[in-house]
């Protein structure tokens, strides 16, 4: 449907920093949300909304364990993947810049992450994309509750908030963080005065969704680009240069377009600035028609249409509940106790089958309310289940309550144990008779007997990893 319009990249390599206490033994891509991997989710939501083809950019470390899993997926997208060392520490703008060089791709391209997760059609944000000439179409939602229970110390259920900036047609005017300011942003007055009235929102996520202007790509993959990072660094740049003089077009005379303000200054640019818009080539047919066309969004404006910026770049806003961006603790066990519902399943892993109990599992109890069981697990006798996700391969004995919880792989349960709001990582294994509430257990780690925890991370020495 879209497959010669547009080049998707999806970003998988990805250390999971926010939440390392969960990822040092995995990758984050391949964390479980239900009975999926992470990855899962957008690369089907790519494939419902009907593209046939993604580049995913892993590490190298970690490309064989999670091409493996995709290919278990049964997915009809054809992947391709890139690799880039771990050693070579790169961010994402650096990341990207290794799939393409300036030039190579005539589509417009996007760029998602592996943790984005919606219920959203993609075809509204594509419209916004398209009936605008946006330059960058960023996908916001409102944020989670910070007050959301996750496992751990309290003290670390702290998120970075973003400030977004628009005008009341959803053009993005600055984004930031608001871990850069102290007690105020300034605004400048030249931004009042164009646009009229702005909104400052800050409880907005990013969902790291981004559609590029092919002419913004090419600067961002350029040598011209030295910025790092791609939301924190070059997204806020080009954001910034729709303020540029640079930034308007008014005719054309003898093939040639013409600046709209007669008196800029070029000088008055910075060096950068003029780089950026080297790339940012106007179309002659396009400026034509902006010219011509009837539409005004900003009608008390002496200016055309989109104030006859040449660069302009949007925000598309999705409905509250709709959508998770899976990179700290707090939206990690969010979406783990949302999917469980019945509802939300069918929303969020929308053509996946609800499976409650996997068919190659041994259990000894119908005591299992509301939660989801990965294959090959065996539970005992007597044991309860409720409101919670088991990976595959666990080993749960008799006599054991789990509530609220996840399980990730391979992971032990032994007799009597509690385990209320838990989250348990791969091969850990928890001893007879504990009673754990809020508590998150390192990977391959093993809690002694009778241990009675709240609200801590219990971690240590790894036992033995020979099968």
């Amino acid at each position: 449907m879209y497959g010669k319009e547009f080049r998707v990249i999806l970003l998988a390599a990805g250390s999971g920093s926010r939440m390392r206490d969960i990822t040092n033994n995995k990758p984050k891509c391949l964390l479980p949300v239900g009975n999926c991997p992470l990855i899962w989710f957008p690369l089907s939501l790519l494939e419902r909304e009907g593209f046939q083809e993604v580049t995913i950019i892993t590490l190298d470390v970690q490309h064989a364990e999670v091409k493996k899993a995709i290919e278990k997926l049964g997915l009809r997208l054809e992947c391709k993947y890139y690799t880039i060392r771990e050693s070579d520490d790169l961010g994402t703008a650096d990341a990207l810049k290794k799939v393409a060089i300036p030039g190579e791709w005539k589509e417009d391209v996007i760029v998602l992450g592996c943790d984005f997760v919606t219920d959203q059609s993609l075809s509204e944000i594509i419209n916004l994309h398209r009936t605008t000439g946006s330059g960058v179409t960023s996908f916001f939602f409102p944020s989670i509750s910070d007050s959301a229970p996750v496992p751990g110390p309290k003290s670390k259920n702290r998120t970075d908030r973003d400030l977004v900036v628009l005008d009341k047609h959803k053009r993005l005017l600055m984004l930031t963080s608001a871990m850069d300011h102290d007690d105020s942003m300034n605004v400048r007055m030249r931004l009042l005065r164009k646009f009229g009235s702005i909104e400052i929102k800050s409880r907005l996520t990013d969902g790291h969704f981004f559609i590029i202007n092919n002419r913004v790509w090419n600067f961002i993959i350029s040598e011209e680009n030295s910025d790092m990072s791609l939301k924190g660094e070059v997204l806020p740049y080009i954001i910034k240069q729709q303020m540029s003089r640079l930034n308007k077009v008014n005719e054309c005379q003898e093939g040639v377009l013409m600046r709209l303000d007669a008196d800029t200054n070029e000088n008055d640019e910075t060096e950068e600035t003029h780089k950026f818009f080297k790339h940012f080539v106007v179309d002659e047919l396009q400026n034509k028609i902006d010219l011509c066309t009837g539409y005004h969004d900003h009608p008390n404006s002496i200016f055309g249409p989109y104030l006859k910026d040449r660069l302009r770049c949007f925000a598309y806003i999705a409905p509250t509940g709709s959508s998770f961006k899976v990179n700290n603790l707090v939206s990690y066990c969010e979406i783990n106790r949302q999917i469980l519902s019945t509802e939300n399943w069918e929303r969020l892993a929308r053509g996946r089958p609800l499976v409650r109990v996997d068919s190659s599992c041994t259990s000894r109890t119908k005591r299992i309310e509301s939660s989801l069981i990965g294959a090959n697990c065996s539970i005992g006798e007597g044991s309860k289940i409720e409101r919670s996700s088991i990976g595959s391969s666990c080993t749960i004995e008799q006599n054991v309550t789990i509530s609220g919880s996840v399980l990730m792989d391979g992971v032990t349960i032994k007799e009597g144990t509690v385990l209320t709001d838990c989250l348990i990582c791969d091969r850990a294994v928890v001893g007879t008779g504990c009673q754990l509430k809020s508590c998150l257990v390192d990977a391959k780690f093993a809690v002694a007997e009778k241990v009675e925890s709240s609200f801590k991370v219990l971690s240590g020495v790894l036992m033995s990893t020979d099968e």
